[in-house]
């Protein structure tokens, strides 16, 4: 269980990596936990935060208001942390791939893939750019004329030999090819995954709708389908970690508390 101040901590250092240099805010909350544990308080309550805020006796109204914005802001953001066990975040999205497209599960005409055997045995449609439907119709015009009278898989992608192609095979060849165009080192062993294009994809979509001044948190279940998650909560932990993401939504949360004030 992370603990207020351990909250706090990491909500100032999340911020300040946006850039905000937060002094007075900083200190503000150090001393709002130390309030809060000389109460003994493991919640934060109005009461509490108000009682913390009117402390300073001589000083204007508005200096109270400030004050209490710095616990409101905060506890929106990041007490949830408090009560989440880190250890209950499941490592979602970072097994190994597994191709099971077969020819009859795409339909270029319609641009939909029938995506077969996900997780909990879950079938899902995914829908195509027209970008991608041409590349798709590109390939299978070649591997149609690559086997023509041989035998060959029915899967989608196959390899030389025409069975599908080995998960292990896949991401040799993109390692392969990352050296190639010098995104990896001849010796590296960390550096881009094909994991990686996902990623970026579903974090892409998410400042897409922040840029364009859509809900993110009501269209977030869309996303989360579209990925195959079966929770919208593990598309949440999945993009947690970027700053990009974190930017926007911090700047979209300062613009909505200077309009209030």
């Amino acid at each position: 269980m992370t603990t207020l101040r351990e909250a706090v901590q990491e909500y100032l250092s999340m911020r300040r990596a946006l850039g905000f240099k937060l002094q007075e805010i900083g200190k503000g909350l150090r001393d709002f936990v130390t309030f809060m544990e000389k109460h003994r308080a493991s919640y934060i309550t109005s009461t509490l935060a108000l009682a913390w805020a009117q402390q300073p006796r001589n000083v204007q109204p508005a200096h109270w208001a400030q004050r209490l914005s710095y616990v409101r802001v905060f506890a929106r953001i990041a007490v949830r942390q408090i009560h989440a066990p880190r250890s209950h975040r499941r490592v979602c999205c970072h097994s190994s791939p597994r191709e099971r497209l077969e020819l009859q599960d795409v339909d270029l005409e319609n641009g939909v893939l029938t995506i077969r055997g996900a997780k909990f045995g879950k079938t899902r449609l995914v829908p195509l750019p027209a970008s991608t439907c041409q590349v798709l119709r590109n390939y299978i015009t070649r591997r149609n004329r690559h086997w023509a009278r041989r035998q060959v898989s029915s899967f989608l992608f196959v390899s030389s030999w025409g069975n599908r192609l080995d998960g292990g095979d896949i991401h040799r060849t993109f390692y392969a090819l990352s050296r190639q165009i010098g995104r990896r080192g001849p010796s590296d062993k960390r550096g881009p995954r094909l994991h990686d294009m996902r990623h970026r994809f579903a974090t892409n979509t998410l400042v897409h709708w922040y840029r364009s001044n859509q809900d993110p948190e009501r269209r977030l279940p869309i996303l989360s389908a579209y990925l195959g998650h079966v929770h919208v909560a593990d598309t949440q932990w999945y993009l947690s970690g970027s700053p990009e993401l974190m930017r926007e939504a911090m700047r979209r949360l300062e613009h909505r508390w200077e309009e209030r004030r």
